[in-house]
């Protein structure tokens, strides 16, 4: 009898070893999945569908923006994966939870309905800016390219405000989001007025409540405190007194 539960264990052990092996194929292997690739610049896209022809315009603007960045490395090839009824976007859904977007090692994978031609991405009602959302995924790239798997989160546990906050800040370029004292007047006026934990741009789009708050904290220290990114990263300061001192300086400027 044991002898028979042993060999059952085995072959479940097996079979999960099988599964968890294959899934990672298709992971890193996104052309498994698609019916066509596109090669454009330094990347290349995954489609099942006809390329819209404003999609290399809105790549092109989410790289002139990445390319701002102290972190980002032009010899990279980043994949960027389209959610246009393939099987690629879905089973991401099934390992992460759902998202507008995620940006995995050397792949941006767009979990949201994408509208190419009007620049945005839509989920559950809401709808981020598209070419702003390509960017702070290819940022997420760049950060597991330039300090490496076990230096980046979630490993390397660093506070989401450093995580999430950096590639918001190199995304968020229009010209409503430049001024930290009116990105701060934008948040409080929000949080007196919104509660569903949502805020909105000049656009129409906008982004979580959390994020934004993330993004102004890095703006302070890179902006104001003129840090780099690997010196915020360094910083012991908690999050609470980066936000006071950075509530501080705005108070100041008023």
């Amino acid at each position: 009898m044991r002898r028979k539960f042993s060999i059952w264990v085995f072959r479940l052990f097996i079979t999960g070893i099988f599964i968890v092996g294959l899934l990672v194929i298709l992971v890193v292997n996104p052309a498994l999945t698609y019916a066509r690739q596109t090669r454009l610049h330094n990347y290349i896209v995954f489609h099942n569908k006809d390329l819209p022809k404003e999609a290399t315009l809105r790549l092109d603007e989410a790289f002139d923006l990445v390319k701002a960045s102290e972190i980002y490395n032009a010899e990279l090839k980043l994949d960027v994966c389209l959610n246009d009824g393939g099987t690629y976007s879905a089973l991401i859904q099934r390992l992460k939870k759902p998202a507008f977007a995620w940006g995995v090692f050397h792949e941006v994978i767009i979990g949201s309905k994408a509208d190419f031609p009007n620049n945005y991405a839509e989920l559950y009602g809401y709808q981020w800016n598209l070419v702003q959302v390509l960017a702070h995924e290819m940022i997420h790239c760049y950060q597991f390219d330039h300090l490496g798997l076990l230096n980046s989160n979630p490993l390397a546990n660093y506070p989401e405000w450093k995580w999430e906050g950096y590639p918001e800040y190199i995304a968020r370029r229009n010209s409503d989001q430049q001024n930290l004292v009116f990105n701060i007047d934008r948040l409080q006026a929000t949080q007196k007025t919104n509660h569903d934990g949502w805020i909105k741009f000049k656009d129409s789009t906008g982004t979580v409540l959390s994020y934004y708050e993330y993004w102004l904290l890095m703006q302070y220290c890179l902006d104001v405190k003129h840090l780099s990114y690997k010196q915020v990263l360094q910083d012991t300061s908690s999050v609470k007194e980066i936000n006071q001192q950075m509530m501080n300086w705005y108070k100041q400027q008023k």
